[in-house]
């Protein structure tokens, strides 16, 4: 009995997974496909999904997209996501955008730099003018 339990349990948690990925998911994990053709498509159609998405849909696409872009993640996916935040990214993605700046890739670095230009925030744009050692601590306090 026990063991049938558990085996439910895990099944379930299996479904669930499988249910919770969203129509991006494809489209991120082909971002760094061998075969151009399907790297290029997942590019474009990635954007273009982003493009039609509802707001609803875009604050949850946003949270995969952030999940995307630390350093774990090989160049391509990375360089797509953020080049994507720069396009649909809010509030929410500030702070993870802002921590990049630090990055140890100084492409990765230009690339957050590039997204958290076209936040509108008063802060933000304060902090990007601080030198880059000081830019996390400025930005999560006011200016003063």
């Amino acid at each position: 009995m026990t063991k049938t339990l558990a085996l439910f349990a895990a099944c379930c948690g299996m479904l669930c997974a499988s249910v919770q990925a969203s129509e991006i998911t494809p489209f991120i994990r082909d971002l760094n496909s061998d075969d151009f053709a399907i790297r290029q498509s997942a590019r474009l159609d990635l954007r273009q999904t982003l493009v039609d998405a509802s707001p609803q849909e875009l604050k949850l696409w946003e949270r995969e997209l952030l999940l995307a872009i630390g350093p774990e993640h090989d160049w391509p996916t990375r360089d797509w996501s953020l080049r994507m935040l720069e396009l649909v990214g809010t509030k929410a993605a500030v702070k993870p955008l802002a921590n990049l700046l630090l990055d140890a890739d100084p492409r990765i670095q230009d690339l957050a730099r590039r997204a958290l230009y076209v936040r509108p925030c008063k802060r933000l744009m304060w902090a990007q003018r601080a030198p880059s050692g000081a830019t996390l601590n400025m930005l999560c306090s006011p200016p003063g």
